[in-house]
């Protein structure tokens, strides 16, 4: 089971076990109508705990939908493939986002009620367009632009009487970057083909928790990545010399949806 079959799993299994624990945390009901507040009830339960993760720790999935910031090149004569000086490199006016619902797992640790620190995971995606005929009326692609690689963040929420939690997110993101080459393209002459560098960039994120009982959560989730361009070449021949330098501006927002286990 690869790692993308594996996060669906884990996503289906929190979504499946939604029900049940929403039937659980009905026998709150009394506790409530007599002032209960819930993350007094959390914080307590998180002050109490002799375990270093009890309460601290969460482990979830999300499904994200991104949208790419800049993703065409217009000069004086619109969209065209002879705009080198203007596209993203060469002929290549345009970036079209390949989305991937994969569940992403993410882990955070609350070191206080109102901070702490997370690891997740991102794969953004991007088909390259041009044109692919002389009367412009047909898209070409030269091949896509992967990036994916760790993201680290701090995090910090605002506990209050209901069960719904604000959150804010500020985190740094290291791209592993890969450029899979239209075999098309590729076949044009000896040697075409892409190279791509790995980049970096920095995002901030906001959330709204909802708490379903003492483990559960649901979470609805904005994204919105800085930098992370991708610096690119293209060779048109099997030597070392470079047919075209351009790159490609990965900069996204996103929204997302989740579920996660406190522990």
């Amino acid at each position: 089971m690869n790692a993308s079959n594996a996060g669906i799993v884990f996503l289906f299994c929190l979504l499946g076990a939604a029900p049940a624990v929403l039937a659980q945390s009905g026998s709150r009901t009394a506790p409530e109508t007599h002032g209960f507040s819930w993350q007094s009830h959390a914080a307590e339960r998180e002050e109490e705990t002799a375990s270093w993760y009890d309460g601290r720790l969460e482990l979830g999935a999300r499904i994200h939908h991104f949208t790419l910031k800049d993703t065409r090149r217009t000069g004086s004569n619109g969209r065209n493939n002879n705009n080198v000086r203007i596209n993203f490199i060469g002929s290549v006016w345009g970036l079209d986002e390949i989305q991937d619902y994969a569940p992403r797992l993410y882990i955070q640790y609350r070191v206080i009620p109102y901070v702490g620190a997370g690891l997740t995971y991102d794969h953004v995606a991007a088909k390259t367009r041009d044109w692919g005929n002389v009367e412009q009326t047909r898209y070409g692609t030269d091949g896509d632009v992967h990036l994916w690689g760790p993201m680290l963040y701090l995090f910090a929420r605002y506990p209050n009487s209901t069960r719904f939690t604000p959150m804010a997110e500020a985190g740094w993101v290291r791209y592993f970057a890969d450029f899979d080459v239209n075999p098309a393209w590729a076949a044009i002459g000896p040697g075409y083909r892409f190279e791509v560098d790995d980049t970096d960039g920095y995002y901030l994120a906001l959330a709204l928790d909802y708490a379903i009982n003492d483990h559960w959560h649901a979470q609805a989730y904005w994204r919105r990545l800085y930098d992370a361009e991708v610096d690119a070449r293209a060779y048109f021949s099997p030597g070392s010399r470079v047919g075209r330098y351009g790159s490609f501006p990965m900069e996204y927002e996103m929204f997302g949806l989740g579920m996660s286990y406190g522990f």
